[in-house]
């Protein structure tokens, strides 16, 4: 029969897995046969275990998408021919609105509400 070289490193690393009492004398071959006998004889099917964390995951409904921008320039005639907007961003650049980090759509709900009321409100999402 063959003799192969164990490492130290190796060989304590076996023993420390597979001790079960503190002073427990263990041949290496005893410690290694231990040690497989750890190992389960079926390799568990990875795709059952991904469904099975997917299917315990709470459905969150996704993110609304903002209304478009272009819809309610339309019903606004001082906007609807003065250029293309395609963003709420564009909208508010036009009008000079600071938008800073803020969602451009909300900044423009504001700025209607509070210097045009007679304008269309701003859609909510």
């Amino acid at each position: 029969m063959p003799k192969y070289y164990v490492d130290v490193n190796v060989a304590s690393q076996i023993e420390a897995l597979v001790k079960k009492e503190p002073f427990e004398e263990l041949t290496f071959n005893d410690a290694l046969i231990r040690l497989l006998a750890l190992i389960p004889s079926e390799i568990p099917d990875v795709d059952e275990i991904l469904n099975d964390i997917l299917a315990s995951i709470p459905n969150k409904s996704r993110v609304k998408a903002s209304p478009r921008p272009s819809e309610w320039v339309k019903e606004v005639s001082e906007l609807s021919g003065k250029g293309k907007f395609t963003t709420w961003k564009s909208i508010c650049d036009f009008l000079s609105i600071d938008v800073g980090s803020d969602s451009a759509r909300r900044k423009l709900q504001a700025w209607v509400t509070s210097n045009r009321p007679d304008w269309p409100k701003v859609p909510e999402v």
